[in-house]
């Protein structure tokens, strides 16, 4: 419910739409994963949101990282719910953020999930589904204060020179979260070929799969 709130004050605020449409799905059994996700950058007072996120496959049975993975980039963006566009069948997290920021140049801020935040992103996508990461607020902390943290970059090496670790702070993964996050897919997708997949997600039941379905509010 919290979660909900601070969605309805972020959609009055959201970014232009993206300058580039989402590219088609290749057929009728392309999936979608998606997360809503802003976080506490350390240099701004309000909230913001990444510019991409870094999806891993994970095993279908142990839930740990495949070997000899590789970070997959997510490939379209809207205010504050980023997308993987034609993802693959099988489990998946999320385990860094990258925030581009314009001041005298333009320079990226690495963000990277703890192992408490990953295992919330967990989910399994299946042919021709969207799967709902869930909707997740975080703070951030140096990186030089984390063990954690170093560990992850030396393991997706997407290191730059402002790095901080994300812990989570809220999230939800409830009916409520993931309705709100279709509506404003729908939104964000009117027109595109994606269109149909949506229409068909906001009237299937929720099948998402967790390791951790709950709302972080102590």
């Amino acid at each position: 419910m919290i979660i909900a709130v601070l969605w309805l004050a972020a959609c009055a605020t959201v970014p232009p739409p993206p300058s580039s449409p989402p590219s088609p799905p290749v057929d009728l059994h392309s999936s979608v994963i998606g997360i809503w996700l802003e976080f506490q950058a350390p240099w701004r007072r309000f909230r913001t949101s990444p510019s991409w996120v870094g999806f891993v496959r994970l095993d279908d049975k142990t839930g740990s990282t495949q070997q000899e993975t590789q970070l997959i980039r997510s490939n379209y963006r809207y205010g504050n719910q980023l997308y993987l566009l034609g993802a693959e069948p099988g489990r998946y997290a999320v385990v860094a953020a990258v925030r581009e920021r314009q001041l005298f140049v333009t320079d990226e801020v690495h963000f990277y999930f703890s192992d408490e935040l990953k295992k919330l992103t967990e989910v399994t996508v299946s042919l021709g589904e969207i799967a709902f990461m869930g909707a997740f607020t975080a703070d951030s902390e140096w990186i030089e204060t984390s063990y954690e943290a170093l560990a992850l970059k030396k393991d997706y090496n997407i290191g730059g020179p402002l790095e901080y670790l994300l812990i989570p702070y809220q999230s939800d993964r409830g009916d409520s979260a993931r309705e709100a996050f279709l509506l404003q897919m729908k939104e964000h997708f009117k027109g595109s070929a994606w269109a149909k997949l949506i229409e068909k997600s906001l009237v299937t039941p929720h099948k998402t799969k967790t390791l951790a379905e709950k709302v972080l509010t102590e």
